[in-house]
């Protein structure tokens, strides 16, 4: 779904919409599927651009860091972007110490032919506010390192008192 910012008058446009987004790719290249999604925003045109004030709300079925478990994680949140196009600088920042100048070039989203692709805003979110390791739970026990056994579901009988051979050395320490 695109929005035309040439077309955007005075008064502006308020979306609300659920977007049929693509599957995405995870950190270790995984497939992760968008289950729910939806996008609400204001699009206004400002003296600097177009102001796109958005909030999105998405549930993402991601892999636990720890047991390898699917599970659901909730993404939600607020964004605001400042469309010009491609052609155009954008606004310059006034000062280079000004934080709130630097927040606004940082928010730039330079869009060609005018139009602002409403999927690739919603994935960029997604990306930003996703956790890097997510855990179904804190008391998630992980796999066994040495059978690979969900720990959540069983008991492995792997000897957990073995040392890594490089660290022998260093026992002699623990010892005294």
């Amino acid at each position: 779904m695109f929005i035309d910012i040439n077309k955007i008058g005075p008064e502006g446009v308020e979306l609300d919409t659920a977007l049929d987004l693509p599957e995405l790719e995870g950190p270790s290249g995984e497939t992760l599927q968008v289950r729910s999604n939806s996008l609400a925003a204001t699009v206004v045109k400002g003296s600097r651009g177009v102001e796109f004030r958005g909030r999105l709300n998405a549930v993402v079925e991601v892999v636990c860091s720890r047991c390898l478990e699917p599970l659901d994680e909730p993404v939600r949140t607020e964004f605001f972007l400042l469309a010009v196009p491609d052609s155009e600088e954008g606004p310059a920042p006034d000062s280079a110490d000004d934080p709130e100048e630097e927040a606004l070039q940082e928010a730039l989203l330079k869009v060609s032919d005018g139009r602002v692709d409403l999927t690739a805003v919603a994935v960029e979110q997604i990306y930003l506010n996703l956790s890097r390791k997510p855990i179904c739970s804190r008391e998630c026990r992980g796999l066994c390192a040495g059978c690979g056994v969900n720990r959540n579901n069983a008991e492995c009988s792997c000897d957990r008192d073995e040392i890594d051979p490089r660290l022998a050395p260093l026992m002699k320490f623990r010892e005294n």
